[in-house]
């Protein structure tokens, strides 16, 4: 399900940037995160920054505990999860990648490379956790051909196909090239509700079936900020207003918002995101954006 979308937010930390110290900075900074999560409670202020920067997690002495809090940011930053086990095998982290089909495909693609890594589980168990995301399951039935999981995808499909977004896709796949377009159409249109829970398939429904209603389709990426942003970059002007009204409780992403699409009212926004921001790790950070960009006064110095 190819459609690129920004899984961080970048400019607020001064990022992209050629300039050394910018990145020294960076670096440093997320090295003292590492530290500072040793002493600290893992508050909502802490989960808040480590989504925003998951590269924390691989700069983690061991010794530190994952609370149990953090497991739904891993599981939004799978990428940093993979790249941990890789960098060292461990078994906790695998049975995070078990949640991700995506990432399940992705393990199991880079151990055909590294035949001398072993897993704690058996290689059948990743590939069971590729079959709630059909596409991955698929893609790895190409590469490992076998009739006996061929006919474990389809039966999977079936059986979920009203339960699970991808399954209903992929269904839909299945049966759309006998239907008419009209009738292609009116066929995922009764999945609609199930398909909105899915805010990657419904941004990618917009150019495969441009007919349907993207307005209805923009209601997948409520509460993912991430999501908001690419519609936003995609349909400039169309979804603005909505846009900038949820991404005022994400900062954050409402920095990236304004980096990226340059509204108007980017002086308004940014002053009412930094009175609405109450995340002390998160406030230096967007007063050294506002007042390099000279619209609002800082308040607070970037921590060194």
């Amino acid at each position: 399900m190819p459609a690129f979308v920004l899984k961080q937010p970048l400019a607020i930390f001064g990022l992209p940037s050629d300039d050394p110290t910018v990145r020294s900075d960076f670096d440093r900074y997320l090295s003292q995160v590492a530290v500072a999560l040793a002493r600290s409670s893992w508050d909502k202020s802490i989960l808040e920054m480590l989504d925003l920067l998951p590269q924390v997690f691989l700069r983690l002495d061991d010794s530190v505990q994952l609370d149990f809090n953090s497991l739904h940011v891993l599981c939004r930053h799978m990428h940093v999860v993979l790249k941990a086990n890789q960098q060292q095998g461990n078994p906790q982290l695998e049975e995070v990648i078990q949640l991700s089909p995506e990432y399940s495909f992705h393990l199991l693609n880079w151990l055909k490379a590294h035949p001398e890594r072993k897993l704690a589980n058996p290689a059948e168990v990743f590939k069971q956790a590729l079959l709630p995301d059909p596409l991955w399951a698929v893609q790895w039935q190409r590469l490992q051909p076998d009739p006996h999981y061929h006919t474990q995808i389809l039966d999977f499909i079936y059986r979920s196909r009203e339960l699970n977004s991808r399954s209903a896709w992929a269904w839909h796949q299945l049966q759309a090239s006998r239907m008419t377009r009209a009738a292609a159409l009116a066929n995922l249109c009764r999945s609609m509700q199930l398909l909105l829970t899915d805010p990657q398939l419904c941004f990618n429904l917009v150019g495969l079936y441009p007919e349907m209603d993207r307005k209805v389709l923009f209601r997948s990426a409520f509460r993912h900020p991430e999501w908001m942003l690419a519609w936003a970059c995609r349909f400039p002007g169309e979804f603005d207003r909505i846009v900038q009204r949820e991404l005022l409780r994400q900062p954050a992403w409402l920095v990236e918002y304004v980096a990226r699409c340059q509204p108007a009212s980017a002086p308004e926004l940014l002053a009412a995101a930094r009175e609405r921001c109450s995340n002390d790790w998160l406030v230096p950070w967007l007063d050294l954006y506002i007042s390099r960009k000279g619209d609002v006064p800082p308040v607070r110095q970037c921590p060194k």
